[in-house]
This record gives C-alpha cells, structure tokens and sequence, in this order.
C-alpha cells in the first residue's frame, strides 16, 4: 500500500530565522518597510519566481543605500547558515518509514539554491514543493495536491499558519498548527507514536 503524505512547512514551522538577520539594524529596517509593507508586490512575484535573489538585492541596496556587494554577502551567507533542529530532521527522516515526506512551501530562489544544499534537506524529505519553481503558492497548490478524496483522507500537514491549516481541512487533509506550546517536534512525536501504536506495525 502506498505511505500516507505528510508535508511540512519551512518558515515559522521547521525554520525561524530570516533573511538578513545579520545586516546591520538601520538596514534590516529599511528592508523590512520596503520588502513587507503594505504592497508585497515584489515579495509575491519573488516567491512565484518572477525575481531573482540578486535584483531583489540590488532593489534593496539601493533603497537602504547600502553597498550591493556587502549586502549580497550577508544575504547569501544568511541563506546558507538558516538553522533547522538536528532532532526535527532526524524524526521527520524516522517518519519517512510510514510517511511519504514533502517540504512545502512558499519561498525564493535563493532557497533551492543555497538553503537546501547547506542544510542537506534533500536528505530528509522524498520531494520539496517551492513556490518559486512552481509559481504556485502554497494556498493554491493544496487544493490540487488534495483533488483526490482518496489522496486527500491520507494526507497530513504540519505548518504555523492557520488559515493553511484550515484550508488543508477543507479539502480533506488532516492539519496540524506548529505554535510556540505545541511545535513542530511536538507533533512529529504524536505522528512517530501514533505509527509506533499502530497494530499495521
């Protein structure tokens, strides 16, 4: 029989940092009003794939009037050092005997090319689902992942975001809020439980 699905979010659900968490606070700042302000134009079409990291960049330096170089560096360097808990990685790697694992979500180019391969969380999960490659987001991907009622009653999602979770619901998935009480790891352990319980194992 085919394994169940369970997809997991990245942002706020396996990782918390952010870009440029390491620039210097003037510039975060800046970067923050002209990137996630109230037009996130340019935030969507970078997450479909419409921008690469290095315009956006290029965007941002010359807003924060910050040398491109220095900026890019940070950025990169940000990417690459992205922390993901061991411990999470080694359920989710345990869970793959029972689940099919899917990283979904919605992000940048720069993620595919640099967190994925400084992380190795190609190791972890059967298939990642980026936004930027499929030029879906997450809210539109679900309802075509989940089609199948067959599909769907076998599908599970981990992710920070409720009205993710609820639209999972909707069509027909199993949801689970990541929140600061009840994280990630707290929900990999009643998954790996659940299985282990499980009279088919």
């Amino acid at each position: 029989m085919p394994r169940p699905t369970l997809y997991i979010d990245f942002h706020g659900t396996l990782c918390q940092d952010i870009f440029w968490r390491s620039a210097e606070k003037p510039v975060q700042e800046k970067i923050r009003s002209f990137l996630f302000g109230p037009d996130r134009t340019l935030l969507d079409e970078w997450m479909l794939g419409k921008h690469s990291s290095e315009s956006v960049n290029r965007m941002l330096a010359e807003h924060s009037s910050t040398d491109f170089e220095t900026l890019w560096k940070v950025f990169e360097e940000d990417c690459k050092t992205m922390h993901v808990s061991p411990a999470s990685l080694k359920k989710i790697t345990q869970l793959r005997k029972h689940f099919k694992t899917i990283l979904l979500t919605d992000n940048m180019d720069c993620f595919e090319r640099f967190t994925i391969p400084a992380i190795s969380l190609d190791r972890a999960f059967d298939q990642i689902i980026d936004s930027s490659k499929t030029g879906r987001f997450k809210k539109e991907a679900i309802p075509l992942l989940l089609a199948d009622p067959a599909t769907a009653k076998d599908s599970f999602l981990i992710d920070d975001s409720r009205a993710t979770c609820d639209l999972f619901e909707k069509h027909g998935g199993k949801a689970f809020l990541a929140t600061a009480h009840e994280s990630l790891e707290y929900h990999l352990d009643e998954l790996i439980t659940s299985r282990l319980q499980s009279p088919a194992h």
